[in-house]
C-alpha cells in the first residue's frame, strides 16, 4: 500500500580509503565500514558550503541542524573492504616521551547514498551542486585525506510503502537498540541467498526531536557485496521509511532515516 510519494537524490560514492570514526573508541582511531546518518548530512553540507559550526559544546550549526531535522538518508555498501592498521607516534602534553597511536582506514570503499528532504529548494541544491562538481568543500569520507569520487547522479519518485515481506539491500536501523523512543519495534531480517555478507555495528545516531538534538546508540543491520535480505517481523518505525523507487522491483524496498 502507497504511503505517499517523495523524491530520492541517489549517487554513488567511492574512494581509496574512508575513515568513518567510532567516537566511543579514544585510546585509538576504530573506523566503520558505513558512515553514520550525522557523516552523511556532513558530507552534503560540505559540498554546499554550510559549516559545521564553531561555537563551544555546539556540534552543528543551526542550519546543519535543520537539514540534519528535514533530510533522511539511505545507503547501500556496494563493496566488501578491508580495514588496515598502523601506527603513528604522538607526543605527550603532559610528560616526555611519545606513545605510539593506533590508525584504522578503510580500503577502497564504495556506497550509494540515497537522500530525501521536505526541502524542495535544498533538493535542488544538492542534485544541482553534484551534477555541475560545483562543490564548495571537496567530498571526502570521513577525514580530509579520504577524498571520495562521485558518480551515477539520479533522482527519482518513489512511494512510501509498508516494507514487511520485500527485499532489502541498504542499511536497516535497528530501532531496538538501547533505545527509549520506541520499544516496539521489532525486526527480523531473512537472507535471501545461501551466501551473504550482513555486518553489524553500533552507531551514535543524532536527530532532532521537538527542536532538541537527541543522541541515541542504534545498530546498523548492513548488507554488503549485493546481499538482499526479506524483511519480517518489523513494527511502526519512528524514525525510519521504507521506499521503492520507479526502477525498483515490486518486491524490493529501501531504508531511509
Amino acid at each position: 500500500m502507497s504511503k505517499g510519494k517523495v523524491n530520492i537524490i541517489s549517487f554513488d560514492v567511492e574512494g581509496d580509503f574512508a575513515a568513518f570514526k567510532d567516537p566511543t573508541v579514544t585510546t585509538s582511531q576504530s573506523v566503520y565500514y558505513a558512515p553514520s546518518k550525522s557523516a552523511v548530512i556532513g558530507f552534503i553540507g560540505a559540498i554546499l558550503g554550510i559549516e559545521r559550526g564553531n561555537e563551544l559544546g555546539e556540534i552543528y550549526s543551526n542550519e546543519l541542524k535543520q537539514i540534519l531535522k528535514i533530510t533522511k538518508i539511505g545507503i547501500r555498501v556496494n563493496s566488501n573492504s578491508r580495514k588496515i592498521s598502523f601506527f603513528t607516534n604522538h607526543r605527550s602534553l603532559k610528560k616526555p616521551g611519545v606513545k605510539p597511536f593506533k590508525t584504522e582506514l578503510l580500503l577502497e570503499p564504495k556506497y550509494t547514498f540515497f537522500i530525501q528532504t521536505s526541502d524542495e529548494d535544498l533538493e535542488k541544491k544538492i542534485y544541482n551542486a553534484i551534477k555541475t562538481k560545483n562543490y564548495y568543500y571537496s567530498p571526502f569520507l570521513g577525514h580530509a585525506y579520504c577524498l571520495a569520487r562521485i558518480s551515477n547522479l539520479k533522482i527519482e519518485s518513489a512511494d512510501e510503502i509498508k516494507p514487511e515481506g520485500k527485499l532489502i539491500s541498504t542499511i536497516v536501523l535497528d530501532e531496538t537498540n538501547e533505545n527509549e523512543t520506541n520499544s516496539e519495534f521489532e525486526l527480523q531480517l531473512v537472507p535471501v541467498e545461501e551466501k551473504y555478507n550482513l555486518i553489524i555495528e553500533r552507531h551514535l545516531y543524532h536527530y532532532i526531536d521537538n527542536e532538541k538534538l537527541e543522541r541515541r546508540v542504534f545498530r546498523y543491520w548492513i548488507p554488503i557485496s549485493n546481499s538482499k535480505f526479506q524483511l519480517k517481523g518489523i513494527g511502526d518505525t519512528n524514525l525510519s521509511i521504507f521506499l521503492k523507487t520507479e526502477g525498483m522491483n515490486e518486491d524490493e524496498a529501501i531504508c531511509l532515516f
